[in-house]
């Protein structure tokens, strides 16, 4: 009935988020760049290799990447046991679009986080990311 249907679920692999991706076609999976974070997530792939329940298409999105941090995005990748897809910076945009309630990808379209979730949505679903005159367009008639 829809073209895409995104669940957003808990953290973790409960019976609800095994249930969705026995039907999901893609997972994206988002972590930050702490060492816990990056462990669980590690297990989850784990978990989900023994349940063969790994989606055919996995994308890994590495949230709030900054400098200065003690990790690297490739040491996370080690971390996980899996390349990094997508790496998102940590950016003032983001918090300023989402106390504004408007989506970050249209308020600021050359923020870093914009770009890498534009980048993001692109891995899923090329035809979904607006050329740059619509995305200057939806811009301009929101301001």
């Amino acid at each position: 009935m829809f073209r895409y249907v995104v669940v957003d679920t808990t953290p973790g692999l409960g019976e609800h988020t095994l249930v969705a991706l026995e039907q999901a076609t893609d997972g994206v999976f988002v972590t930050n760049m702490t060492v816990p974070s990056l462990r669980a997530l590690r297990k989850e792939f784990e978990l989900l290799v023994d349940l063969d329940l790994v989606p055919s298409n996995r994308h890994v999105i590495l949230n709030f990447v900054e400098k200065n941090t003690g990790i690297l995005p490739k040491d996370a990748a080690r971390i996980i046991g899996a390349p990094i897809d997508v790496e998102v910076p940590r950016s003032i945009g983001a918090v300023l679009a989402s106390n504004a309630g408007v989506p970050l990808i249209h308020n600021d379209v050359r923020d870093p986080a914009a770009k890498a979730i534009r980048t993001a949505v692109q891995r899923i679903e090329p035809a979904a990311v607006p050329t740059r005159k619509r995305i200057h367009r939806k811009a301009r008639a929101a301001q």
